[in-house]
C-alpha cells in the first residue's frame, strides 16, 4: 500500500467526493429542519412543555456531539461522521425553536432585548474560551498525549459534549416551564347536522371544527330569513318551552352559543 500525498489526482478526487458528501448530508439535514422546526415548535406551544422539548433535543445534541469520538481518522468512519453532524444540527435547529419561544419567560418587553444580546454575548464568549483551550493544548502538544488517528479531534467533540451539558444546565435548573393557556371552546348551533358547513341560522361558515364544536359564535337565534339581522345583533336567550308551542307556526328557534 502506498501513501499518497495531498498533491496526488487521485488523492484530490477523494477528497472532493467526501466534501460533497458531507455536504449532501448537510443540505438532507436543513430540508428535515425546515420540513420538522414549525410542526415540532407549535405543538410545543400548544402543549406547553418547550423546556421538555429543549431538555430533549439537548440530549440528543450532546449524544451526536459525543458520537464523533467514535470517528476515526479512517474513510470507512466518513459515513458515522457526516450522519452524526447531519443528525446534530437538526436537532440543534429544533432545541433552538424552543429556546427562543422561552425568551418571553426570562425577559420583558423592555429587557427583551438586552436579555436576548446577553445571552448571544455569553455564548460567543463560552466559545472563545473553549477555543483558547484547544489552541493551548495544541501548543503544547497535548502534553505528549498519541494523537495519532485523529485522536485529538475526538478528545474536542468530546470537550464540546461536556462543555453544552455543563453551560445548559442553569437554564433547566432555574427556568420555569411554560403554562397552557387554554381558550373554552364555543360552539354555533349545536343541533345543526355535523355535515353542514354553514350555520342555518346565520350563514356564517365555520372557522374551524373540533369534534362536534364550533371555533365561532353563532349570533342568531331565529329561522335563516333573519339571518342577516342576526349577524349584527347580540346573542339573545333562547324562547321559552311555553312560546314554542304557542307558535308552532313559525320556524323552530335554534339554539344560542353552546359552550362545553
Amino acid at each position: 500500500m502506498v501513501e499518497l500525498g495531498k498533491d496526488d489526482p487521485t488523492y484530490k478526487a477523494a477528497s472532493a467526493a467526501l466534501d460533497a458528501n458531507l455536504g449532501w448530508g448537510i443540505t438532507a439535514a436543513g430540508i428535515l429542519v425546515a420540513l420538522l422546526a414549525p410542526v415540532l415548535g407549535q405543538r410545543a406551544d400548544a402543549s406547553g412543555r418547550r423546556k421538555s422539548w429543549l431538555g430533549w433535543m439537548t440530549l440528543l445534541l450532546v449524544a451526536c456531539v459525543g458520537g464523533l469520538y467514535f470517528v476515526e481518522a479512517t474513510p470507512d468512519a466518513f459515513w458515522l461522521g457526516a450522519g452524526l453532524i447531519a443528525v446534530g444540527s437538526i436537532v440543534a435547529e429544533i432545541a433552538n425553536v424552543n429556546y427562543y419561544a422561552m425568551m418571553t419567560q426570562v425577559s420583558t418587553p423592555s429587557t427583551m432585548g438586552r436579555v436576548s444580546g446577553l445571552g448571544w454575548g455569553l455564548g460567543y464568549m463560552g466559545g472563545i474560551v473553549a477555543l483558547v483551550v484547544v489552541v493551548l493544548l495544541d501548543t503544547f502538544d497535548w502534553f505528549g498525549m498519541d494523537t495519532s488517528n485523529g485522536m485529538a479531534y475526538r478528545l474536542i467533540a468530546v470537550g464540546c459534549a461536556v462543555w453544552t451539558l455543563i453551560f445548559a444546565w442553569p437554564l433547566f435548573a432555574y427556568v420555569p416551564e411554560t403554562k397552557v393557556r387554554r381558550r373554552p371552546t364555543v360552539a354555533c348551533c349545536a343541533a345543526m347536522p355535523s355535515s353542514s358547513r354553514t350555520c342555518a341560522a346565520c350563514g356564517m361558515r365555520r372557522a374551524r371544527r373540533c369534534g362536534s364544536s364550533w371555533h365561532r359564535p353563532c349570533t342568531a337565534t331565529a329561522s335563516p330569513a333573519s339571518s342577516r339581522s342576526a349577524r349584527s345583533s347580540p346573542p339573545r336567550p333562547s324562547a321559552s318551552p311555553t312560546s314554542r308551542s304557542s307558535s308552532s307556526a313559525s320556524p323552530p328557534t335554534l339554539s344560542p352559543v353552546c359552550r362545553r
